[in-house]
C-alpha cells in the first residue's frame, strides 16, 4: 500500500511536469481566448519595478498571483516569465491532481474527469488566477469542512469569484432548498440586466467596464462558455441519491458545486458563468467519484462491473474528444 501511494504520488509528479512543460512553452500567437501574454506583460512590468502594473491583470485584489510574481522576481530572481509560468503551471496542476487524490474516494475517477476537461488545462495557462484559486479552495476544503467555515475564505485571495464558497453549507440540503434556490436565482436571473441598470449608477467605473468586457466576450464564444450536459447529468444523480449517499465529504463537495452552479446562472446575463464552471469541475469530479463509487458497491457480479467500467471509458473517450480542440488550445 505504502509503495502503490508513492508510485500514484510519483506518476503524479511526472505528469504535472510534463504539462507545466508544454503549457510554459504555449504558443500565445493567434489566440483570442489566451491572458499568458498578459500575465507574461505583469511579470516583466514587476521585474523592472514599475510603479504601478495592476493594470496588466485587470484586478488588483487578486492578491495570490500577485505575491507570487513579487516573490519569484524579488527572492528567487526568476530571470524570465517562461520559468515562472512553468513553476507556477506546475504548482497549480500537481497540487488539484494530488488534492483529488486525497479527497476523492476513487482518486482515478475524478483525476480522469478533470484530465478530460479543457478547464483543467487552463488552469495553469489562459486563467492561472483562477488556477490558484481553485488550489486554494480544494487546500482549503477539509479545513473548512471539519473546523471553520471561514478557512473558505483564503480562496479569495486567487480569485474574489471564490467567495460563495463562505456561504455553503455543510449539511445535506433538502429537496425544498434544491428547488427554492433555483426558482429563485432563475428569477432574479430574468430581471438581472433591469437590476443591474437600477444599481449600475453606484458602481465603480473599472466594474462596470470589466462587466461589459464579459458581456461582449460570451457573445463571441457562447458554445465555449456553457456548461457541459455530463454535468447536468451529475447533478440529477445528485437528486436521486441525495438521500442514499450520507458521506459528510461528498455533500460539502455537491453543496459547492451546486452554490456555484446557480452563481453561474446569476452571471448567465453578463456573460461571466464560465467563471464559476472553473470553479465547479474540481469539486464535481469529487462528486462523481462518490456516485461511481454508490454504484459500484450495489453492482454484485464481475460481467457486470465489467460492462459498468466500459460504459464509463466510453464516458471519458465521449468527453475528451469533444473538449480535444479546446484542450490543445492552451498548449
Amino acid at each position: 500500500m505504502k509503495y502503490a501511494r508513492i508510485e500514484m504520488n510519483l506518476l503524479l509528479l511526472i505528469v504535472s511536469i510534463f504539462f507545466a512543460f508544454l503549457i510554459s512553452n504555449n504558443s500565445t500567437e493567434n489566440k483570442e481566448r489566451n491572458d499568458l501574454l498578459a500575465y507574461q506583460a505583469y511579470y516583466k512590468c514587476v521585474q523592472k519595478n514599475l510603479v504601478s502594473c495592476d493594470y496588466l491583470i485587470g484586478n488588483p485584489s487578486d492578491l495570490a498571483f500577485q505575491s507570487t510574481v513579487k516573490f519569484s522576481v524579488s527572492i528567487l530572481n526568476i530571470s524570465t516569465p517562461y520559468i515562472f509560468i512553468f513553476i507556477y503551471a506546475f504548482i497549480i496542476i500537481f497540487m488539484i491532481l494530488y488534492s483529488l487524490k486525497s479527497i476523492s474516494p476513487l482518486p482515478i475517477v475524478s483525476i480522469l474527469f478533470v484530465l478530460t476537461d479543457f478547464r483543467f488545462y487552463e488552469y495553469s495557462s489562459n486563467v492561472l488566477r483562477v488556477g490558484i484559486a481553485v488550489v486554494l479552495m480544494l487546500i482549503a476544503f477539509k479545513p473548512a469542512l471539519s473546523k471553520n467555515r471561514y478557512f473558505s475564505l483564503i480562496p479569495s485571495l486567487g480569485h474574489i469569484t471564490t467567495v460563495p464558497m463562505f456561504f455553503t453549507p455543510k449539511q445535506k440540503l433538502s429537496y425544498l432548498f434544491l428547488l427554492s434556490s433555483l426558482i429563485l436565482i432563475l428569477v432574479l436571473n430574468t430581471y438581472f440586466i433591469e437590476i443591474y441598470d437600477f444599481i449600475r449608477t453606484f458602481i465603480h467605473s473599472k466594474i462596470v467596464d470589466k462587466l461589459v468586457y464579459y458581456k461582449e466576450l460570451g457573445s463571441r464564444n457562447d458554445d465555449i462558455y456553457t456548461m457541459p450536459l455530463h454535468y447536468f447529468i451529475i447533478y440529477i444523480f445528485g437528486f436521486i441519491l441525495k438521500n442514499k449517499i450520507n458521506n459528510v465529504t461528498y455533500i460539502y463537495a455537491f453543496n459547492i458545486s451546486w452554490i456555484f452552479f446557480l452563481a453561474s446562472l446569476l452571471a448567465y446575463n453578463i456573460h461571466m458563468q464560465y467563471r464559476f464552471f472553473f470553479l465547479i469541475l474540481p469539486f464535481i469530479s469529487i462528486v462523481f467519484a462518490f456516485q461511481v463509487e454508490y454504484m459500484l458497491k450495489r453492482i454484485e457480479t464481475i460481467e457486470l462491473k465489467l460492462i459498468f467500467i466500459l460504459l464509463l471509458i466510453s464516458f471519458y473517450s465521449i468527453v475528451f474528444f469533444k473538449n480535444m480542440l479546446l484542450i490543445m488550445h492552451a498548449f
